[in-house]
């Protein structure tokens, strides 16, 4: 059977809540916030691209290393991520002084 399997990923960095939200007879553990409303909108992006993952600018900063990203051209359309910056995970860069796996 040959069966292919495409995904897309996005990654987006910000503050949430954690925990178990509801009351007695109905509670949920789940996460809420900004940041998770954003890295659904950011996600929604993938459908279009398959095979991709995405991080946002607030990511990129956060990271402890050199990544090469290609930014993503977000059309006026796609209200949902308006004001983000999006790119695309291409691969990590190396130095001599990265002993990062």
């Amino acid at each position: 059977m040959d069966l292919t399997l495409h995904i897309g990923i996005s990654i987006h960095t910000g503050e949430v809540v954690v925990g178990n939200i509801g009351f007695d007879k109905k509670m949920d553990y789940t996460v809420i916030g900004d940041a998770v409303n954003s890295v659904f909108n950011i996600q929604d992006l993938t459908r279009q691209m398959p095979d991709v993952i995405l991080i946002s600018e607030k990511t990129m900063k956060s990271l402890r290393y050199s990544v090469k990203v290609n930014e993503i051209d977000i059309s006026e359309e796609n209200t949902k991520v308006e004001g983000l910056k999006v790119f695309e995970l291409i691969s990590q860069t190396r130095t001599d002084h990265d002993h990062s796996p």
